[in-house]
């Protein structure tokens, strides 16, 4: 699969690459990353300050964020390096720049016999925000049997392919590491009041509230099962390899596992939010 890439492509990414690994390797990185473990290990002191969940179809001025790279795998990756180094141009503050590129472990997922019904709204076409009017699908007893448990299928197909065009465009400047979910997000009101509306969801807690025990209860039910599964085929990630969703991962607390061991859930950050709420 080698030399699927323009050399113009390498061109561009390994540059990249090269000043981002300059950066991932500077003393003030090394602090950033100090800074998060004594703030998720409760030392005191200044805290970890971050920056996320940015309006990037807001901030491409005079085209700085532009792609130029011809293939599409080679288009994500400068992507997220331009998105990394304007990040330490112009608003750094702790932002942890790591040593490898990581790619995350491929697998399939098979959905759970309910999707989402909506009618949406957008006020800019580039942004990704917009407003949603979800439609009832889980209006009673009985339109909870349409919930079952998901099948996780591996792609290890996927991971050796994706690697090998890693290599490739990284040049041998940078790592390419194949890692697993590194962290557990769990929003299940988020995930439900999708299928079953804001309103009702709010009204039926009062009015219905052991119709809405059995949605919840299958609904978790339903994802335990699907951690078993990442579990059971090795797609769970050391905590260390990536951030958490907004957050810095590094801390003491957990285990740290060595290259290689398996990682279980016990090992792992978790988040669980209740928005709607």
């Amino acid at each position: 699969m080698s030399g699927i890439f323009s050399e113009n492509d390498k061109k561009i990414i390994q540059a990249l690459v090269a000043r981002y690994r300059e950066i991932a390797e500077s003393p003030e990185n090394a602090l950033h990353i100090k800074r998060a473990y004594n703030t998720n290990d409760l030392g005191g002191g200044r805290p970890f300050v971050s920056i996320e969940e940015l309006p990037w179809n807001e901030l491409n001025f005079e085209g700085i964020l532009d792609c130029r790279c011809e293939h599409e795998f080679a288009r994500d990756m400068e992507m997220f390096f331009r998105r990394e180094l304007y990040r330490w141009d112009y608003f750094r503050v702790d932002h942890i720049f790591y040593p490898d590129y990581y790619i995350p472990k491929a697998f399939d997922t098979s959905d759970m016999g309910i999707s989402v019904h909506q009618k949406t709204l957008a006020t800019d076409i580039d942004n990704p925000i917009v407003s949603h009017c979800y439609i009832d699908i889980l209006p009673d007893e009985a339109s909870l049997e349409q919930m079952h448990n998901m099948v996780v299928t591996p792609r290890p197909d996927l991971d050796a392919e994706r690697m090998e065009m890693a290599r490739e465009l990284l040049g041998g400047i940078m790592n390419p590491r194949l890692i697993g979910m590194t962290y557990n997000y769990f929003a299940p009101w988020d995930d439900l009041v999708q299928y079953h509306g804001v309103e009702n969801t709010y009204i039926d807690l009062i009015d219905r509230p052991e119709f809405m025990h059995a949605m919840i209860d299958k609904y978790i039910d339903i994802h335990l099962d699907y951690l078993d599964q990442l579990e059971k085929y090795d797609l769970l990630g050391d905590f260390r390899q990536a951030k958490l969703h907004c957050t810095a991962s590094h801390t003491t607390l957990l285990p740290h596992k060595e290259e290689g061991e398996h990682i279980t859930t016990q090992d792992m950050w978790t988040r669980a939010t209740a928005q709607p709420f």
